[in-house]
């Protein structure tokens, strides 16, 4: 559980999943861990 707190914390995401983040390079490589 952690990690994906870690790997959601960095990429800019919320406890339920949502994109809070500010920056477009969160966003670059978010699919290698997540998909819709």
């Amino acid at each position: 559980a952690a990690f994906w707190q870690t790997i959601s914390g960095e990429h800019g995401l919320d406890g339920s999943g949502h994109y809070n983040g500010s920056s477009d390079l969160q966003l670059e490589r978010m699919n290698v861990y997540f998909n819709e």
